[in-house]
């Protein structure tokens, strides 16, 4: 019989938060300044300025299989977008663009999973009709991530609204988690309660 987590081999692994909520330590900008911490949160634009090009705040470590949780919220109108990137990794060195899997949201895109940057499309959408009475819209949402082996599932403020395998067996498996901040709409974004647990 077993009595503790060690004897039956080793305590399973600790949630890890990646953000400290006072610094962007951990982190990396992909446009300087981009992204800033206020009120305890990770936020990126201004509703005063239109970007040309997306960019990404993007972990400084790779990650595989994971469950990761997060807060965020999205002011700026009706076509303002943002994501959680996943298994991500910047396209060349010191680049500000990205490839990898994006839990979306925003627009007509909440609780979707886009592949960014790579195919440039949707892998698997969710019917927005059912997402309205889910969504705080201008207010803070949440998502909830997992990824294991080649399966990966969405929920979105507690609707599980993507359960997709990847086909492609070539995509990587690890890398960075990264916030979007995205191009041609004047908004802010925000991200706190930034938790990973690695499977």
């Amino acid at each position: 019989m077993c009595l503790a987590a060690l004897a039956c081999g080793g305590a399973a692994p600790a949630p890890v938060r990646l953000f400290d909520g006072r610094t962007l330590a951990g982190w990396e900008q992909g446009t300087a300044d981009s992204f800033r911490v206020e009120n305890g949160s990770i936020t990126g634009g201004t509703i005063d300025r239109v970007l040309t090009k997306k960019t990404f705040l993007c972990t400084t470590r790779d990650y595989g299989d994971f469950r990761l949780t997060a807060r965020f919220r999205i002011d700026g109108g009706q076509y303002a977008n943002t994501g959680i990137q996943f298994r991500t990794a910047r396209v060349d060195a010191g680049a500000t663009q990205v490839i990898g899997y994006q839990a979306d949201a925003g627009h007509i895109y909440w609780g979707t999973l886009y592949d960014e940057g790579r195919r440039k499309v949707t892998l698997a959408d969710f019917d927005q009709s059912k997402i309205a009475r889910h969504l705080n819209d201008g207010r803070w949402n949440r998502y909830a991530i997992v990824a294991k082996g080649r399966h990966i599932v969405l929920t979105f403020n507690g609707v599980k609204t993507v359960d997709y395998v990847e086909p492609d067996t070539s995509i990587a498996q690890t890398g960075k988690i990264c916030l979007q901040l995205h191009d041609k709409v004047a908004m802010t974004v925000a991200f706190r309660d930034i938790v990973l647990t690695p499977l």
